[in-house]
């Protein structure tokens, strides 16, 4: 082996060592208690799975291939090794997946750009820079920590383009085979999936070369993707009809039709705009953000122009194909009306090897000055990203917020204090018995809706006999308040707890600070690490005192 092909193993090998190790950080986080939606809803699809008699998931907002998997895994290889209860262990094996894959798509990364560059002078750079932006991504580093699909997507379609790069190189069919398998697992991983397929029939016409030798190859592939979909979901087929009544919820949730208090915030939101300023600052990282639009711009200008200068004929045709899949997968979830963080995290690599490219081209500069400016911004990317990226994975080595705040509560309510909080995805956080037993819930959503008299009543009364105000996240307070005139009341009561007009002040605040908390899109710290918030009761108000504050104009 020669010296410089073991530095290279090294160099890849301790990025993997360092993506492995802030990733499987603290897989158990949140101590029991599984608070992200998704993993519950996977894990009780998982749950009710019995073989051979019953493995219909009844689940059907992603594909069942995730699910089997976790599944078997859970039965056959850990067992009650972890824990008896299948709930919990199918989401501390979903979340192992999640950080293993995750930490393999360094590796893929590595290989994909090497394998496309590796007649290109600077193809040592362009691995490496976005190898290292892979090993220290925010978004794949959450998402690693979630027994969710996310990450299992990424791993797949980069799996997908690195056999489409080997049927390229070596025009076997075995390859475009492989591709089409990968295809499949991805569509039955999510359905969405299926802005693959363009991708693989254009590029296997790019390299069939005539319309006989495409359809023979295409006709295959494509059979292939459907065998692989219908074996690892057949609960699509065979139970068709609640299959296309979860998809038809999904849908109309994700275009808007279906109006649910999770997609408030959405609200007089501009596609693209929102993704550039609230999701991938986050997920991708700000400088790596600030500098996207002008690598996009100019790898669309190079891909469309089809120069080949300095380079192979596989690096255009192939990144072309990547670029274009990437842009056209963006678009179609840019505008939807629900835009989660999670939408664009599976092609979070394929948008580091676009930067990864484009600096590349910035470090060509032949000038001195602009050489030297060039490598501040690029170190300032590598830089920005890794602090990120670190600062994420420390909030799974620290306590969770809702734990800590449960606990805190524990040591300073008394058992027999009243307590008012709001109705969120799983209720209020784990207190000791006494405390929830003494805890009222209010819907906030409903407040506004209709005359209000009735949700006003009932509120009212609760803060006149109430002793403390849980606010156990941003996600009704930071979303409702910003349209005063659809949820006027629901206003009037944050603003008027927040400035001690309700007779409460701020007793005690649980946040784990990552970077700008509190400005992106909600599900990036809802889920893992939201701010909590206890409010202690200093004056008494009559209920004409509330009815005059959150009434009034």
């Amino acid at each position: 082996m020669s010296k410089k092909r073991l530095v290279e193993y090294l160099a890849v090998g301790l990025l993997v060592l360092v993506g492995g190790c802030v990733r499987f950080t603290k897989l158990n986080w949140g101590q029991g208690y599984f608070f992200h939606p998704d993993e519950r809803n996977i894990a009780t699809a998982v749950a009710q799975l019995k073989l051979p008699t019953q493995m219909d998931p009844h689940f059907y907002a992603y594909g069942t291939f995730p699910i089997y998997v976790y599944f078997f895994i859970t039965k056959f290889v850990i067992g009650h090794r972890l824990t008896s209860d299948v709930f919990e262990t199918s989401i501390l094996v979903g979340r192992f997946i999640s950080a293993l894959v995750s930490t393999m798509s360094i590796v893929l990364v590595y290989k994909l750009v090497k394998g496309m560059f590796a007649r290109n002078l600077g193809w040592r750079f362009v691995s490496f820079f976005a190898a290292v932006l892979v090993t220290f991504s925010p978004g794949l580093i959450q998402y690693a920590h979630f027994a969710t699909v996310e990450s299992l997507l990424a791993f797949l379609y980069l799996g997908f383009f690195l056999f489409f790069l080997k049927f390229q190189e070596t025009q076997k069919n075995k390859w475009l085979w492989f591709s089409a398998i990968t295809v499949g697992l991805t569509i039955s991983t999510k359905i969405t999936s299926v802005l693959l397929l363009p991708v693989l029939a254009i590029g296997t016409y790019l390299q069939k070369g005539g319309p006989r030798k495409f359809w023979s190859g295409v006709s295959v592939a494509l059979i292939l993707v459907a065998a692989v979909f219908v074996l690892t979901s057949p609960f699509f087929i065979l139970n068709f009809e609640e299959a296309r009544r979860g998809l038809k919820y999904e849908s109309d949730v994700a275009t808007g039709k279906l109006p649910v208090f999770y997609t408030v915030q959405y609200m007089q939101t501009v596609p693209v705009v929102w993704q550039l300023t609230q999701v991938l600052p986050w997920s991708l990282g700000f400088m790596a953000t600030a500098i996207l639009p002008m690598a996009w711009t100019w790898m669309g200008v190079r891909m469309i122009g089809h120069r080949k200068k300095a380079t192979t004929s596989l690096v255009p045709s192939l990144l072309g194909l990547i670029w274009g899949w990437v842009t056209l997968f963006f678009f179609v979830h840019a505008f939807l009306y629900v835009k989660w963080i999670r939408y664009l995290a599976p092609i979070l690599p394929f948008v580091y090897i676009t930067i990864a490219v484009f600096a590349n081209r910035m470090r060509q500069y032949k000038y001195g000055f602009a050489r030297f400016v060039n490598g501040i911004v690029l170190s300032i990317i590598l830089i920005s990203t890794a602090y990120q990226g670190l600062k994420l994975a420390n909030v799974y080595r620290l306590q969770d917020t809702r734990i800590a705040a449960a606990r805190w509560a524990g040591e300073n309510i008394p058992p027999e204090d009243k307590i008012l909080s709001e109705v969120y995805d799983l209720g209020v956080i784990a207190m000791p018995p006494t405390i929830n037993l003494n805890t009222k819930l209010i819907n906030f959503y409903e407040l506004d809706e209709g005359d209000g008299t009735s949700k006003l009543t009932e509120l009212v009364g609760t803060l006149e006999n109430t002793n403390w105000i849980l606010v156990p996240s941003r996600r009704v307070y930071g979303n409702l308040t910003r349209f005063p005139k659809k949820y006027p009341m629901t206003a009037r009561y944050y603003k008027a707890l927040a400035d001690g007009e309700l007779g409460f002040e701020r007793s005690a605040i649980f946040q784990v600070k990552t970077f700008l908390d509190g400005a992106a899109e909600e599900t990036y710290e809802v889920f893992d690490h939201p701010k909590v918030m206890w409010f202690k009761k200093i004056r008494q108000l009559t209920q004409d005192d509330y009815i005059r504050i959150l009434t009034r104009d």
